[in-house]
């Protein structure tokens, strides 16, 4: 059996190469941290839509955003600290949010 290697698809009833579409998203890496180290299980907020993801055990998340977007805008929150909202261009490496402060109180009578 032999067989061709073909650099772009064809379609197989004309020869003409079948133009690749663009990819319609971008994926948003990053990883959420507090001052004892990564937090699973903390909550990312793409802010505008109703995209919410959890990070993993290594508080890894990923977001999926459409391939025009020129900023996001996306808040970090985890049981007992403050959430923390950063503002980003999706071709940034996004790296790690920090989430180190401790939740305040509201004050009595709010």
């Amino acid at each position: 059996m032999a067989y061709t290697r073909i650099e772009r698809p064809t379609d197989l009833f004309n020869s003409e190469p079948v133009e690749t579409p663009t990819p319609s998203v971008k994926v948003l890496h990053g990883v959420v941290q507090g001052a004892q180290g990564v937090l699973p299980g903390a909550t990312v907020w793409l802010q505008g839509s109703r995209t919410i993801v959890v990070t993993n055990s290594e508080g890894e998340f990923e977001l999926r955003v459409p391939a025009t977007t020129k900023t996001v805008r996306l808040t970090c929150g985890y049981g007992g600290l403050q959430e923390e909202t950063v503002t980003l261009a999706p071709v940034e490496a996004l790296g790690s949010v920090y989430l180190l402060r401790p939740k305040t109180p509201a004050p009595a009578g709010s």
